[in-house]
């Protein structure tokens, strides 16, 4: 019996067929030109998708001004206590107001006190001590270096640029001092609401520099120093000469100072009371001690100069 021989017929494949067109009468189609592969992706390619972006490129932060509350300050000369605690429960910064005020009241102190500052210096009431075993020689040449530095350089700008810079930087020494502090106490307050506290307990210093700045005009020469300063005498030698000068940092604006951060202790570090004041008295302490060193290395240096002078 014969087989019957069936044909397949098999179409070609898709892969095999060439590309023409799907209208009748027209011509086929040019072979389309692939491009060749790229080792790096375009970066048109890349998803613009909004949460892909925000992975990709995240939000820059926006830097928040400091709101000034003027409100604040007259509540801080009649209701301390309020306003300490007003200031303690904001968690932004609020530092700027009183320290811009210190900064203007350090040049309002310096411009009133210049003429009785280039008074003292011209009539040399700023001479060392032993100043009449010098040579004539000496003292003549103490005078002339005296009598440079009664340009408006040396009674104006130094003066300003050291006060602010030096005003500032104890803020922030003093605020850093305070969070460690009660942060070793126990304490986890945010190390702004320190920098706050500090800065708004800084404001009596900004008084105390325009009522000397006035009292200072009006009379015409210099304050004479600290009531506390005055018990030791200013030829005094040792350990004296350093309480002398950390005498001479107290005043009754430095007691309000230290008033206010005593009050503000316990609501700032939520410690119990001992624990608060007693991190806050030890800030007291060291920066009586760190603001006497200067005092005590000047008076040295003053006096290597003046046996010099003398020998």
């Amino acid at each position: 019996m014969k087989t019957k021989k069936e044909t397949v017929k098999t179409e070609p494949t898709a892969a095999l067929k060439p590309k023409e067109t799907v209208e009748e009468g027209t011509r086929s189609a040019a072979p389309v030109q692939t491009e060749p592969q790229r080792s790096f992706p375009d970066f048109s390619e890349i998803s613009s998708a909004p949460e892909e972006e925000s992975i990709i490129t995240p939000p820059r932060k926006r830097k928040e001004r400091q709101v000034l509350h003027w409100a604040w300050i007259p509540g801080f000369f009649l209701r301390p206590l309020t306003t300490i605690r007003q200031i303690l429960e904001d968690e932004k910064p609020v530092w700027l107001l009183p320290m811009l005020l210190l900064t203007l009241m350090v040049v309002v102190n310096v411009v009133l006190s210049g003429p009785a500052q280039r008074m003292a210096i011209q009539s040399g009431l700023n001479t060392p001590q032993d100043f009449q075993f010098w040579t004539q020689e000496e003292q003549q040449r103490y005078m002339t270096a005296q009598q440079s530095k009664s340009g408006p350089v040396f009674i104006y700008l130094f003066p300003i640029l050291s006060g602010v810079a030096g005003w500032w930087f104890i803020w922030v020494l003093t605020s850093s001092i305070l969070h460690l502090m009660i942060t070793l106490a126990g304490s986890r307050t945010a190390r702004i609401k320190a920098s706050n506290l500090v800065a708004w307990a800084m404001l009596p210093f900004a008084l105390g520099l325009l009522i000397k700045g006035i009292a200072v005009m009006a009379s015409g020469r210099l304050l004479a120093p600290a009531p506390f300063a005055a018990l030791i005498s200013a030829e005094a030698t040792g350990f004296m000469v350093f309480l002398r000068s950390v005498l001479g940092m107290v005043d009754a604006y430095w007691l309000w100072h230290a008033i206010i951060l005593l009050l503000g202790a316990q609501p700032l570090s939520k410690l119990a009371k001992g624990k608060a004041l007693g991190a806050v008295l030890a800030v007291i302490f060291i920066m009586l001690i760190l603001q006497g060193l200067p005092g005590v290395i000047g008076g040295v240096l003053g006096n290597m100069s003046g046996a010099r002078s003398f020998i």
